[in-house]
C-alpha cells in the first residue's frame, strides 16, 4: 500500500510540475506572444484594434489559453459611422503549447463571451469589411519566424450577429446564446459545423415583404461548406428545432456579381401556427386567415440573385393528413390535402402574386358537415381566379347536427352533388354573394330520402330529386315523395339567387308544376306547431346554414302551378282542383282555384298574410255552383255552428262570396274577425228538425208538417261580422207557409230577426202544393210579424211583435 501511494504522489507531483512550467513558459514568451499576436494582427487589420488586457491560464493540457478583455476592433471609417465592427467582453485564445516552445504560435480554438460582430454596407458601397487588408499574394508572404494561425474550434457565447446591406436591402441579424463551430478546412474549401442556441432577430431578404425568423429562438445545426474560389457557400444539409417543429435546410450562395442563391427548407411536422411564426409579414398576412390544427409536411425552394429589389423564385409542395382547418367563416374537419405553390407560373414575367399559382391536387374532408373531395388551381393571388371541381356525398341523417333548426330533419336518404366553378374566388366563397360573374355548372340527386318538415314534424318519404343548375339557374328535372302517404310529383327552375347559397340579390324566383294524384291535407294540419321566431328573432341568430335556410321564407318568391286528382282535408273532399299559387313577401296568393266539389264546382281567388306569424290574415272571393249543401256543411263541419247543420238542410247550393277574416295554423276560422259580403241561393231546398220552424207551428197552423218542409229558390244577401250575419229581407216559399225574414242570425246566441208572416199563408196546403216565389217587394196584405231571439244558453224564444217595433229598428232596413 505504501508503494502505491508513493507513486501516485509522484504521479501529482509530476503533473503539478507539468502545469507550472506550462504556466511558467506562457508567462516566459508573454512578450513574444503579444508581439505575434499584433504583428499577425498588424498584417490583416486596417483599422484600430484594442485589447484592454491579456491573461494566461491552461486549456486542454498541456496547452495554454489566452484570455483577451475588452477587445474592440474598428474599421477605418469609425469616426464617420461609429460603429464597431467587432466589440468583446471576453476573448479566449486555446494555444498549442509544443509550437509555442518554437515560437510558433498554433491556435486550437477560440471563445468569444458577451460580445457582438456589426457587418455594413451603405447606399454609396462602403463596407466596414475595409478593417481588413486586401491579402497578399503568394510572393509576398515572409517566410521568416513563421507564426501559424490555424484553429479548429470557435465558441460565441452570448454574442450578437448583424449584417446590414443597404445598397441591396437585405438585414440578418442573429443572437448565438451558445453555439460552437467546428472548423476543418480541405485542400479548396472550409468546413463549419455550427450547433448550439440562437434567437434570430431578422432575416430580411427583400425589406419590401418583410422579414423571416423574426425573433425566433431555435436549437441549430447548420453544416457549412465555404469555397473561397468560387466566394460560394454551400448550405449541406442542416436543422433548425424550434419549440414544436423541426425545419430542414439546404442551399448555396454564390457571392461572385451578380450573385445568386437556391435555399431549400422543409419539414415533415411543421406546426402551422409555428409556421407563420418565421416567415415574413407579407406572406403571413395572405395564411393567417388559414387555420390548421395538425402538423404540416412541406418543402419550399426559394432562388434568386443577390440584387437590389430582385424578387426570388418560390416554389412549395405542402400537405397534411386528418386535421381541421377553417378559412374565414368556413370549417373542415378530417382534412387530408396536398397541394403545390409557385410564384412563377410564367417563366418570362416577374416573380410576384400577379404570376403565382396554387394547385389543390387532393382535398379529402368534411366542410360544414358535408364530405367534400375536391381540386382546384387557384391563380393571381392578388386577386384569387379559381378553376375548382368538388363532389359532395353524404347519408343525409348526419347532415341534422349541422343544421341548427327545426325546419328540416333527415332519418334516412343519400345525397351527392357535383360543381364545377371557374371565376373569382372572393365570390365563390362569399356567403354573401348574390350572382356569379364565373360560370359554375353541377348536379345533385338525393336518393330515397325520409325527412320531418317543418315545425309540425310532417313525414316526407321517398323522397327522390335530381337537378341541375349553372350560375343563372337550377332546373328540376324530378322531385317526387310521399308527404304523410300522400304522392308528389315536381318540376321546374328556381332562378335570381346563387344555387345552394340561399342568398337572392332581391328576389329568388322557384317556377315549380305540382301534381298529385291524391292529396290529404289532413295530417300536415292535425299537430299544433311551435311558436315561430319573429323577424327581430331571426336578425339575432348567428348567421350560419340555419339562417340561410330561414331565408327562404323570406326572400324567395314561390310560383306553383297546382294540380290534385283528389283533395282530402278531414270531411272536405275535392276533385280536378287545378290552381296557380303564388308565396312571396310572406304572402300566399291563389289565383283562379277550380275544383269539383259535391256534385257542383268551386271557384276561387285567395289572399293569405303574414305567413311568419300563427295567425294569417285570409281574404277570399269565390263562387260556388250547384254544390249539395248537405256535403257543403258537412265538410266544413257545419262552421262550428249547430243551429242549421248538414243533417236538417238539403239542397243545391249557389254562392257568391267576398270574406276577410283571419285563420290559425290549423286553417281554423278566427271568428271575430270575420268579414264578409255573400249572395246566396238555395235551389230544391229542404229544412228537417229546424226548431224556429217547430216553434211557430205553436203559433200557426199546427196542423202542418214543420218538421220537413220543402222550399222554392232560396235567394238572400246577408254580410258578416264576426259572428254576426246582417240578413236582408228574404223570402221563404216553402211547403208549409210563406214568410219574410229579415234582421240578425248569431253564431254566438245573440239571434234577432223579424218573421213576417201574410195571412194568405192561411188558405190550405196539401201535399200536392208547388211552392213558388212572389218576391220581396209584393205586398202581402193583412200579416203577423214574429221576433225570434236567442238566450244565452241557445234556445230559440218567438214572440208575437203586433207592432212591426223590430222591423222599424232592424239594420237590414236601415
Amino acid at each position: 500500500m505504501w508503494r502505491i501511494l508513493k507513486w501516485f504522489g509522484l504521479l501529482v507531483m509530476t503533473f503539478v510540475l507539468l502545469f507550472t512550467l506550462a504556466l511558467g513558459l506562457a508567462y516566459y514568451f508573454k512578450a513574444d506572444v503579444l508581439a505575434a499576436v499584433n504583428k499577425e494582427l498588424s498584417k490583416s487589420i486596417n483599422g484600430e484594434i484594442s485589447i484592454g488586457d491579456i491573461d494566461f491560464g491552461f486549456s486542454n493540457f498541456p496547452g495554454v489559453a489566452i484570455t483577451l478583455t475588452n477587445v474592440y476592433l474598428r474599421g477605418p471609417q469609425y469616426a464617420r459611422y461609429h460603429k464597431d465592427f467587432f466589440r468583446a467582453e471576453k476573448f479566449f485564445i486555446d494555444l498549442q503549447l509544443r509550437p509555442l516552445l518554437h515560437k510558433e504560435l498554433v491556435i486550437h480554438s477560440i471563445r468569444v463571451n458577451n460580445g457582438n460582430f456589426f457587418i455594413f454596407r451603405t447606399k454609396s458601397g462602403y463596407t466596414n469589411l475595409d478593417a481588413f487588408k486586401s491579402a497578399k499574394t503568394s510572393d509576398s508572404i515572409t517566410r521568416d519566424n513563421p507564426i501559424l494561425i490555424s484553429f479548429s474550434r470557435v465558441n460565441f457565447k452570448n454574442v450578437q450577429f448583424i449584417y446590414a446591406d443597404s445598397l441591396k436591402e437585405k438585414t440578418i441579424s442573429a443572437h448565438f446564446l451558445n453555439v460552437t463551430n467546428k472548423i476543418k478546412k480541405t485542400d479548396s474549401s472550409q468546413l463549419f459545423a455550427l450547433t448550439g442556441n440562437m434567437k434570430f432577430g431578422e432575416l430580411t431578404l427583400n425589406a419590401e415583404k418583410g422579414s423571416y425568423l423574426k425573433k425566433k429562438t431555435a436549437h441549430v445545426q447548420f453544416n457549412l461548406e465555404y469555397i473561397s474560389a468560387r466566394q460560394q457557400l454551400i448550405i449541406q444539409p442542416s436543422t433548425m428545432k424550434f419549440a414544436k417543429s423541426t425545419v430542414d435546410l439546404s442551399g448555396r450562395f454564390l457571392f461572385n456579381s451578380p450573385g445568386s442563391f437556391v435555399l431549400t427548407i422543409g419539414s415533415q411536422k411543421l406546426d402551422y401556427q409555428e409556421g407563420l411564426s418565421v416567415i415574413t409579414e407579407a406572406i403571413q398576412k395572405k395564411l393567417v386567415k388559414y387555420k390548421i390544427e395538425k402538423p404540416v409536411k412541406f418543402k419550399v425552394t426559394v432562388a434568386g440573385k443577390l440584387i437590389p429589389g430582385f424578387k426570388a423564385a418560390v416554389d412549395v409542395d405542402f400537405s397534411f393528413v386528418n386535421s381541421k382547418i377553417a378559412v374565414d367563416n368556413i370549417h373542415a374537419s378530417r382534412v387530408t390535402l396536398k397541394g403545390t405553390f409557385t410564384n412563377h407560373e410564367d417563366s418570362t414575367k416577374t416573380n410576384e402574386d400577379h404570376n403565382s399559382m396554387m394547385k389543390i391536387q387532393s382535398f379529402n374532408g368534411i366542410i360544414e358537415g358535408l364530405p367534400t373531395k375536391l381540386t382546384a388551381t387557384i391563380r393571381d393571388f392578388n386577386d384569387p381566379f379559381v378553376d375548382m371541381k368538388l363532389e359532395v356525398t353524404l347519408n343525409l341523417p348526419t347532415f341534422n347536427s349541422r343544421v341548427d333548426t327545426d325546419r328540416i330533419k333527415f332519418s334516412k336518404g343519400k345525397f351527392n352533388a357535383h360543381i364545377a366553378y371557374v371565376g373569382k374566388l372572393n365570390e365563390y366563397l362569399s356567403k354573401s354573394s348574390t350572382m356569379y360573374i364565373g360560370k359554375l355548372k353541377g348536379d345533385a340527386t338525393i336518393a330515397s330520402a325520409t325527412v320531418l318538415l317543418g315545425p309540425r314534424k310532417q313525414i316526407v318519404e321517398n323522397l327522390n330529386l335530381a337537378i341541375k343548375f349553372d350560375e343563372r339557374e337550377m332546373v328540376i328535372d324530378n322531385i317526387s315523395c310521399l308527404v304523410n302517404k300522400s304522392p308528389i310529383l315536381m318540376k321546374g327552375k328556381i332562378s335570381g339567387f346563387v344555387p345552394f347559397f340561399f342568398q337572392p340579390a332581391k328576389k329568388g324566383y322557384v317556377n315549380l308544376s305540382i301534381r298529385s294524384s291524391h292529396f290529404d291535407f289532413t295530417p300536415l294540419l292535425s299537430v299544433k306547431s311551435k311558436k315561430k321566431p319573429s323577424v327581430k328573432e331571426s336578425i339575432k341568430r348567428r348567421m350560419d346554414l340555419s339562417d340561410m335556410i330561414d331565408k327562404l321564407y323570406e326572400k324567395i318568391e314561390f310560383n306553383l302551378a297546382l294540380q290534385v286528382d283528389e283533395l282530402v282535408y278531414k270531411n272536405f273532399k275535392g276533385s280536378n282542383l287545378k290552381s296557380s299559387l303564388n308565396l312571396r313577401n310572406q304572402r300566399l296568393e291563389m289565383n283562379k282555384l277550380t275544383m269539383d266539389f259535391a256534385g257542383g264546382s268551386i271557384n276561387l281567388s285567395l289572399m293569405m298574410d303574414q305567413l311568419q306569424k300563427q295567425v294569417n290574415p285570409l281574404l277570399m272571393e269565390g263562387t260556388v255552383r250547384n254544390v249539395d249543401i248537405k256535403k257543403f256543411l258537412f265538410a266544413f263541419d257545419n262552421f262550428q255552428q249547430t243551429t242549421v247543420t248538414d243533417k236538417q238542410l238539403e239542397g243545391r247550393l249557389y254562392m257568391k262570396l267576398k270574406i276577410k277574416t283571419s285563420i290559425d295554423d290549423e286553417l281554423k276560422v278566427m271568428t271575430p274577425s270575420f268579414r264578409g259580403n255573400v249572395d246566396m241561393s238555395v235551389k230544391s231546398g229542404r229544412l228537417k228538425d229546424f226548431e224556429p220552424l217547430e216553434k211557430m207551428s205553436n203559433f200557426l197552423m199546427k196542423k202542418r208538417d214543420f218538421e220537413d218542409v220543402e222550399f222554392d229558390e232560396i235567394k238572400s244577401r246577408f254580410s258578416i261580422r264576426g259572428p254576426e250575419m246582417n240578413i236582408k229581407r228574404m223570402e221563404i216559399e216553402s211547403s208549409v207557409l210563406r214568410l219574410f225574414l229579415e234582421g240578425r242570425y248569431s253564431f254566438a246566441h245573440h239571434t234577432d230577426l223579424s218573421i213576417q208572416l201574410p195571412l194568405s199563408n192561411l188558405k190550405k196546403r196539401d201535399k200536392s202544393y208547388n211552392p213558388t216565389n212572389v218576391g220581396v217587394n209584393t205586398k202581402q196584405g193583412l200579416s203577423v210579424f214574429l221576433h225570434v231571439t236567442e238566450d244565452k244558453d241557445g234556445k230559440m224564444n218567438i214572440a208575437y211583435d203586433p207592432f212591426k217595433k223590430y222591423v222599424r229598428k232592424s239594420p237590414s232596413q236601415k
